[in-house]
């Protein structure tokens, strides 16, 4: 079962669903919100529009469009913490690491699912064929997409970060240098900006050790 939802709002809804384990997938927030707000824009899982353009000049379009950023911040943070709390097994695997390393990463998933037998070397070589393809989407305007996340957006986007961090066990800690995009332009002091928790949790801050 693929989801998108926090933990607690899937077995209270739906007690058939039987979920026995969890491999909890982290993107980094800037990417994540993008890809969320082109998905909405264009209807699509691959589509893309140039919703920026439409809001750039409109102050109560630009309201909303922070408002969306500010609640999927959120989001990024409070749906890996409802699973890692959820007391099902899990692993972290972070998105930036799959592109990184596809290969690796796709044999840590199935051995933490005991189907490793499932990877044959045929499967391998058509993976190493087919980690790029017509699902990614591509624009010429990435620019002016990320340019819409204003520093007083970073420093939000980056508490939520740093407030996750706080979380996730020490062996998967998030790549941060994989999770700027160069067109993201400068980069608050991440050093300075505290953590920030959130009230969608319905559990307190804890950190893992």
């Amino acid at each position: 079962m693929k989801t998108h939802l926090i933990y607690y709002r899937i077995t209270p809804a739906s007690p058939e669903i039987n979920v026995t384990a969890a491999i909890i997938i982290i993107r980094n927030p800037f990417d994540m919100t993008l890809s969320e707000k082109n998905r909405e824009t264009s209807k699509s899982q691959v589509g893309i529009t140039s919703w920026y353009d439409d809001i750039r000049h409109n102050n109560s379009k630009l309201l909303v469009w922070k408002k969306f950023a500010v609640f999927h911040a959120r989001i990024y943070m409070a749906r890996p913490i409802s699973w890692m709390q959820s007391g099902i097994p899990y692993i972290i695997v972070h998105y930036e690491n799959i592109i990184k390393d596809t290969i690796g990463e796709v044999k840590r998933m199935t051995d933490f699912l005991n189907v490793s037998y499932a990877v044959t070397e045929e499967r391998i070589k058509c993976l190493q064929k087919n980690t790029e393809g017509n699902y990614l989407r591509t624009s010429k305007d990435k620019k002016k997409m990320y340019e819409m996340f204003t520093d007083d957006l970073k420093k939000i986007f980056i508490g939520h970060m740093k407030g996750l961090s706080q979380y996730l066990p020490e062996s998967q800690p998030i790549p941060w240098q994989s999770c700027f995009s160069p067109l993201l332009g400068n980069i608050p002091n991440i050093s300075s900006i505290e953590p920030l928790y959130d009230p969608l949790l319905k559990f307190p801050p804890k950190v893992q050790t």
